[in-house]
């Protein structure tokens, strides 16, 4: 279980990629996610690193079938790959980071939801590639998460933040941070694991 953060370059602090059972009022009307500023004490921001999106007919999360070395976590506590095809997983509700061709609802770039139905699985849409340096993703080192169908990189800026204006009063997501899929490869989409659960080997 990691927590994923976006550093936000002179602004006011780190938000986590947050998620909970609330839907887009608009676009693809999928499970809602944001970064927001982390309460310590929540498991909303709480996401597990899993293999990518195999053929569901094999159960199995660690499929028996021989997948390429960069497809998939291929067994527990494996150390992830840099290049490695991911699945990332909301611990609360079990669904996954999901991106597609619909638009964000602020920044008008691509949105990005939590998408299941609480068992974990998905579709290919939920694949991400995991870019770093070296030759393994590691803690609080910059991560960059791009999704396999549609090439965008998981984003957020302050500039993009949810308030009266565009949400309304009463917004359950007041202040967040709208996390998007991002075209370009720049500080947006830079990310680290900085919290969590880590099994060193």
């Amino acid at each position: 279980m990691i927590k994923l953060s976006s550093p936000q370059k002179g602004g006011d602090g780190i938000y986590h990629l947050y998620s909970d059972e609330m839907q887009m009022h608009g676009g693809s009307g999928q499970q809602i996610v944001t970064f927001v500023k982390d309460d310590p004490s929540t498991t909303k921001t709480l996401w597990q690193v899993r293999p990518r999106h195999h053929d569901e007919s094999d159960a199995r999360e660690y499929p028996s079938k021989k997948l390429k070395q960069k497809d998939t976590c291929q067994k527990v506590a494996e150390p992830i790959a840099c290049g490695s095809i991911i699945r990332v997983t909301h611990l609360k509700t079990q669904t996954n980071l999901h991106s597609h061709g619909v638009q964000s609802p602020i920044s008008r770039q691509q949105e990005v939801t939590s998408f299941g139905q609480g068992d974990g699985k998905g579709d290919a849409g939920d694949n991400w590639k995991v870019e770093c340096a070296g030759t393994h993703w590691q803690r609080n080192k910059s991560v960059r998460l791009q999704h396999v169908d549609t090439k965008a990189y998981l984003g957020a800026t302050q500039q993009a933040m949810f308030n009266q204006n565009n949400c309304g009063g009463n917004c359950p997501i007041m202040h967040h941070l709208e996390a998007f899929g991002r075209k370009s490869k720049d500080e947006l989409s830079v990310l680290e694991a900085d919290l969590g659960v880590f099994i060193h080997t």
